[in-house]
């Protein structure tokens, strides 16, 4: 981003003449948010050289040039959005009960004045204000308008050519080559990340672009604007972001491969053009998870744990880094779980294998990367929803049972710092409940005056006449089902079924299915399905009785 005294092209002169500076909001409020912006946001999203964006910002650039003000506006929105929605989040410089105005207000002051005419809007400080909008979307959960503003942000790059660094102005600052490769590659994660949720195209192809990954210098003060200083032996909390682009890169890989897959096989492809979308030999999901334990294995040990937050932005960098690894990760191996026929236990144990992830991290860190966190949290909800279909032995039971109850735990834990998780953690109790309750009823159905079926339903059947849902006392460790049975497999009531999938997928502050015409990648998983045939809505056992 160019300073004060470089207020921009001769384009941009000419659409300040029609647009009028208003005060939104004080410049202490703009300040701090700022601030704020570079420890909450930055660690995932650093597209700015933070020196120079401070600068600008305390000179006021904001008021005199078009193209910044949208971007301080839309930063205001993205903070005061995520501070609104992580209570009591620590660390922070702005109090969210005393931010004016609201965080509304902010998004419709950076909307109002960007440029209706996107063939206008030629500077790169357009570009980074689009990607922010598509940001506070997220966290705002409007995905039509997250859509929109990607689409945006992929019109203005059309453009310019700003995919390749080739089609750059020549003679950029280091400190400007830096920016634009960061928001290049902050950008492209997010995309794949939307369309793995929501669906819809990936634009941001890998194999179309040529930017190079940013510097991993140890601080945005090493960068001028002539070289980037890169000190012998230090770690750079981008070697850290850089790693999970590596990751977000397979992503695009597997989202490529099931959808291929899914609208090009088949019959309806048949004819000349049916063997250009032949599947290719590629790699098997052990070479993937090879590679993803390669790309771990190589990483500092700076990145290898999530340690509590120190309220010292630039160590807690590398925390947010480790965060973001770990869920990337586990989206990884979710996705190869459950875009092949794997065994109910397999998808099972990698949905727990996130929810144990995601319980490692810090809640400091829940509350900043915010809502995003909650969308992970869903893409577990929809890997289950995709097995209860099927009979379920017992042991499938119970780690369903495990996942739900710990899931609900993990989530009634969030619900301080993320008040957008409310009531998901009760609902998820509810079906713990009902299925100790199934366990219960067939037990007794097998021997119903047996002292040893009395004795397992006052274990599997917590008392809840007198609490209300949200404060069902669960038993983490229910008793096990009488050795005569253990041969019987389960398999969900219709009723039940439609509940407990509509709960795993939409009981969220957001909507995880299909989106705009396209499905999700787990939409895609779902079809899928696991191992297993057996008809729905009865329960079957072979046990011999006495």
């Amino acid at each position: 981003m160019r300073n004060a005294a470089a207020a921009g092209p001769s384009q941009s002169r000419t659409m300040k003449s029609v647009w009028k500076y208003e005060a939104v909001a004080s410049a202490e409020t703009i300040r701090e948010l700022a601030r704020d912006y570079l420890t909450i946001v930055y660690p995932i999203f650093p597209v700015f050289h933070s020196p120079t964006f401070m600068q600008n910002i305390e000179a006021g650039l904001y008021t005199a040039h078009r193209p910044f003000f949208v971007t301080t506006m839309v930063v205001c929105a993205v903070v005061s959005a995520r501070l609104r929605h992580g209570a009591g989040l620590p660390h922070a410089h702005t109090d969210p009960e005393t931010i004016v105005p609201s965080t509304e207000a902010f998004y419709a002051a950076a909307v109002n004045a960007f440029p209706k005419d996107l063939s206008t809007a030629r500077e790169f400080e357009y570009k980074r204000a689009k990607a922010l909008l598509a940001i506070f979307c997220l966290q705002q959960t409007d995905i039509v308008s997250l859509h929109t503003h990607l689409g945006d942000y992929v019109t203005l790059s059309m453009n310019d050519g700003f995919y390749d660094e080739a089609r750059w102005p020549i003679n950029l600052p280091q400190s400007e080559v830096q920016e634009r490769r960061r928001l290049f590659w902050s950008t492209y994660t997010l995309e794949i990340f939307t369309a793995i949720t929501w669906g819809g195209l990936v634009r941001h192809r890998q194999s179309m672009s040529s930017v190079a990954y940013p510097a991993e210098t140890e601080d945005d003060e090493h960068i001028t604007g002539t070289q980037c200083i890169v000190t012998p032996g230090a770690v750079s909390f981008l070697r850290g972001w850089n790693a999970t682009t590596d990751l977000y890169r397979i992503l695009e890989y597997l989202v490529d491969r099931a959808r291929t897959q899914r609208v090009h096989g088949g019959d309806q492809m048949a004819g000349y053009m049916a063997g250009l979308w032949q599947p290719a030999i590629g790699p098997s999901t052990t070479d993937i998870l090879a590679l993803v334990e390669d790309i771990q294995a190589a990483l500092p040990a700076q990145f290898k744990t999530v340690p509590p937050m120190t309220g010292d932005s630039k160590r807690d960098r590398y925390g947010f880094q480790a965060a973001n690894l770990t869920l990337t990760v586990q989206t990884i191996k979710m996705l190869l779980a459950g875009a092949e026929e794997s065994s109910i236990e397999h998808r099972c144990s990698i949905a727990g294998q996130l929810v144990h992830a995601l319980a490692s991290i810090p809640t400091a860190y829940v509350a900043a990367i915010s809502v995003p966190m909650l969308h992970h949290m869903a893409s577990v909800g929809h890997l289950l929803a995709g097995v209860i279909h099927s009979p379920l032995n017992q042991l499938s039971l119970l780690q369903i049972r495990s996942v739900l109850l710990t899931m609900a735990d993990l989530i009634s834990s969030l619900e301080l710092a993320l008040s957008s998780s409310a009531d998901i953690s009760a609902k998820l109790k509810q079906h713990v409940t009902i299925i100790d309750k199934h366990v219960h009823d067939l037990s007794l159905a097998w021997n119903p005056n047996a002292l040893q079926s009395e004795q397992l339903a006052s274990q599997f059947v917590p008392e809840q006449n007198t609490l209300p849902p949200e404060l069902f006392n669960v038993d983490p460790n229910p008793a096990p089902v009488p050795d005569a049975l253990q041969d019987w497999t389960f398999a969900f009531s219709p009723d039940h079924q439609q509940q407990l999938r509509s709960d795993l997928t939409q009981a969220w502050p957001f909507e995880l299915e299909t989106f705009g015409g396209y499905e999700s990648f787990w939409d895609l998983q779902d079809t899928a399905g696991a191992s297993g045939t057996a008809p729905i809505g009865t329960t079957h056992w072979t046990g011999q009785g006495s």
